[in-house]
């Protein structure tokens, strides 16, 4: 039974009143509330007789918890403590139980567990030259190595699926010998890694679907020679000299990707054509840089040449090619530079000219065929025409052609749509043939262009065009206006 002692200030209660409170949440009980009623002090023989029942008291007076309540609350608290010891103690002895189940019989004797030789590098070594590969696998060589003949080749491979890592060496041989030549009956070489020097040609390899990867091709008569389906990534083809026939730096056939490559300060010998990058149809190439290219003194060298259907992109050609960039029919060109060469972007039928650069060439910054579009290209600083349109069906918008000798825009032929450019400082701005019927450009529709100080004429044009009305005033009547200033 749990009592309460009771303190009553001003005198001892008289008469109790009881009363019933709801269970507190510590406990979980109801308990009976007897409230006395303060009274007038009585004799100690006349005061009622302590009620056993808990009795507790009202707000003004103090309530005080007997020892035997505080004793019981934390027994209970103890009993659940002991509990939750109870069980994490019979988790942890079935979780022991459980790791140290098996067997602790060792499982027999030590025994090496090194790899051989062998089983660490499967490869076959390189070690002398020449050297034939006769049977599918991967090879390498172990140091540099040098050619002692002059007729035959460094590395003859005579089969497919063939590795050869150079591992950072050097194969040097001398003229007129190949260095690695693959027959075209076999498929699928790889060659990466190294350093090629001293031979005419560095890789001969006719056959198809060939991979050439971090290479560096110098002081040889040709670089780099494939067939269809090439890869060609991270090559250098620099400081070669051939003086027998054509220069080649990278040559590869249709369905190529010619990548990340240098082709640079090589020369040719004098009546050959030269080329520093050269790609078949469907082929990409990209991020690419030739320059310094000649052929005995002379700009005889192609510097990117595309076969039809092809992709040029963000590549800089310049310094000495006869046409820094040509590509043939349906091509992109876009995001180049040509400079310092005589022609500088060349394209013949339905390509497209996109955002390039061409500059301080010898003959025309820009030269289109038939149905082409050049947009969003600088062309500048050129001795003849900036931009030359020699065909009909061309579309050439928002260009920017500036300081060109002769004309900022010549148009040769007919149903060419001129539009939204900027012609400044040239000779003539946009120049429309028309001296002649046979020579007469027609059809041509001109609206939308600006041309500003151009020397003779910012517009010279003939009848027979769709030509916007040219504003020299600035009175902006036409939204399709030409403005002349």
């Amino acid at each position: 039974m749990t009592t309460a002692s009771i303190c009553v200030t001003g005198g001892k209660p008289t008469k109790p009143t009881e009363t019933w409170c709801c269970a507190t949440a510590r406990t979980r009980t109801a308990r009976k509330i007897t409230t006395w009623a303060p009274a007038t002090l009585l004799p100690r023989s006349t005061a009622p007789a302590r009620s056993p029942a808990i009795r507790p008291i009202t707000a003004s007076n103090l309530f005080v918890i007997s020892a035997r309540s505080i004793k019981r609350k934390s027994m209970n608290r103890i009993r659940c403590l002991l509990k939750s010891v109870s069980i994490a103690s019979l988790c942890w002895e079935t979780a022991v139980s459980a790791w140290a189940q098996g067997s602790l019989t060792p499982p027999g004797a030590p025994a090496p567990t090194f790899r051989t030789l062998d089983q660490i590098e499967t490869r076959t070594p390189i070690t002398n030259l020449p050297f034939t590969i006769s049977q599918p696998g991967s090879y390498y060589l172990t140091q540099s190595l040098i050619f002692p003949g002059e007729t035959t080749e460094g590395i003859t491979v005579q089969a497919s699926d063939v590795v050869i890592d150079l591992m950072g060496f050097t194969l040097e041989g001398s003229s007129p010998a190949v260095g690695i030549e693959a027959e075209s009956s076999y498929t699928h070489l790889t060659v990466q890694n190294g350093h090629l020097t001293g031979w005419r040609i560095a890789i001969m390899a006719i056959g198809n679907n060939y991979v050439f990867q971090n290479l560096r091709i110098s002081g040889c008569g040709k670089g780099i020679e494939t067939a269809a389906q090439a890869v060609v990534a991270d090559c250098q083809v620099v400081n070669n000299d051939n003086q027998l026939d054509s220069f080649s730096g990278i040559y590869v056939g249709n369905y190529s990707s010619v990548r990340h490559c240098i082709v640079g300060n090589n020369r040719g010998a004098a009546g050959w054509t030269a080329r520093a990058i050269t790609v078949g149809a469907y082929s990409l190439v990209n991020d690419c840089l030739a320059y310094d290219n000649v052929v005995e003194e002379s700009p005889g060298l192609y510097g990117i040449s595309a076969g039809s259907n092809s992709r040029i992109s963000d590549c800089i050609v310049r310094n000495g090619h006869r046409e820094g960039i040509t590509a043939q029919s349906r091509c992109s060109i876009q995001d180049c530079t040509s400079s310092d060469n005589v022609t500088g972007i060349k394209t013949y039928f339905s390509s497209l000219i996109e955002r390039c650069t061409t500059t301080q060439c010898a003959s025309n910054g820009i030269w289109v065929g038939t149905r082409c579009q050049v947009i969003g290209c600088e062309v500048s600083q050129n001795l003849y025409q900036g931009l030359s349109v020699s065909g009909d069906g061309n579309r050439i918008e928002n260009n920017n052609c500036s300081s060109n000798a002769s004309s900022g825009i010549f148009v040769f032929d007919d149903d060419n749509r001129i539009e939204g450019n900027h012609v400044f400082a040239n000779d003539y701005g946009i120049y429309l043939r028309y001296w002649g019927e046979a020579d007469k450009a027609d059809r041509n529709l001109v609206l939308r262009n600006s041309a500003h100080q151009n020397r003779s004429e910012n517009y010279h044009v003939g009848s027979g065009n769709f030509v916007a009305p040219i504003d020299s005033t600035g009175a902006f009547t036409s939204d399709s206006a030409n403005y002349s200033f």
